[in-house]
């Protein structure tokens, strides 16, 4: 085996295999097949961390350069598409805060009360929940209602039925939609001063270019969306796609808002993970709230269930919010 690798030319076409691999990766074409590709750029990176300690020990030098430039070029290409900021901001008691929660129901195997208990454990103030039926919708408002008595509801039979569950009253709350998909729009109130507004999306995967496509559209909506208003905003939701592909990176830069998921690996509570898990559910916020905490909320049904982030407003905004007033 190392005689073969040794051979000059086996060597050199290896070298140039792996310079190829990651400038692929990280300047993705606009083929379907490199897109997908890209998708698992974590785990293209520790598979050239493990080329590279490989060659270490064959004793392959050149070989090992080229891992580990791959290696050191993947990650800095994911600390620049998703959120560099490590550090969460400092919980400040003075500030008015709120806590939000997004999840995919389709995701808990139909273990319909064990999901809601695990939904309503999290305590947060603020719900967005996805793909819910008709009866998912009943058996929702029959387990939170008193919680949360705020709610707005869209149950759809097919994968677009959305439920929003406050614990705060609820204003201005509508659909717009991208073709037949609904957008739930609304905003809360932080307090007398400063409402929170919010819209909760749902994209379809890129399965094809077609589909590539109408991501983009669809997140060219909401986009617009968000930069009607100078007020503080969440936008939330399944996006089907990771924080650092170039859709993502596009819709960040239209809008302005910041990612809450810190990094670039998904989170599991429990420990959990599968080989092909990648983050696609999202919590952005613009720059006028900081991010206090983000992670994954699992379940002993499912290592993904949703996410969760606190928010609170930054201290310029809520002085200027409360002088204005």
């Amino acid at each position: 085996m190392q005689k073969f690798i040794r051979h000059n030319f086996v060597n050199t076409l290896l070298s140039g295999l792996l310079l190829l691999g990651f400038t692929l990766v990280i300047f993705s074409p606009e083929l379907m097949f490199f897109k997908w590709i890209a998708t698992y750029v974590v785990h293209i990176m520790f598979f050239y961390l493990f080329l590279g300690l490989l060659f270490l020990w064959l004793g392959q030098k050149r070989l090992m350069f080229f891992s580990l430039l791959g290696t050191a070029c993947l990650a800095v290409f994911l600390k620049t598409m998703t959120n560099t900021s490590m550090k969460p901001a400092v919980k400040n008691e003075s500030f008015p805060s709120v806590k939000v929660a997004h999840f995919n129901v389709n995701n808990s195997n139909e273990n319909f009360l064990s999901t809601i208990q695990i939904i309503d454990s999290v305590k947060a103030d603020l719900i967005s929940v996805h793909e819910i039926t008709p009866l998912w919708d009943s058996l929702l408002m029959e387990n939170l209602s008193d919680t949360y008595p705020y709610h707005f509801a869209y149950p759809d039979l097919g994968l677009f039925g959305m439920a929003i569950f406050s614990k705060l009253p609820l204003a201005d709350v509508d659909t717009i939609r991208y073709k037949e998909i609904p957008n739930v729009i609304g905003a809360i109130a932080l307090d007398e001063n400063t409402k929170l507004n919010f819209i909760s999306s749902h994209t379809l995967p890129s399965l094809n270019y077609s589909y590539y496509e109408r991501l983009k559209e669809h997140l060219a909506v909401i986009a617009r969306y968000v930069n009607k208003t100078d007020e503080p905003i969440l936008a939330l939701g399944d996006y089907h796609t990771v924080p650092w592909s170039n859709e993502i990176a596009e819709f960040r830069n239209k809008t302005g808002l910041l990612d809450s998921r810190r990094g670039f690996t998904p989170t599991f509570p429990h420990g959990v993970s599968t080989v092909f898990e990648v983050p696609v559910d999202h919590i952005f916020y613009s720059d006028d709230l900081e991010c206090l905490s983000f992670s994954t909320v699992s379940s002993i049904y499912t290592n993904h269930l949703g996410i969760q982030g606190t928010f609170q407003l930054k201290p310029k905004k809520y002085e200027d919010a409360a002088t204005a007033d």
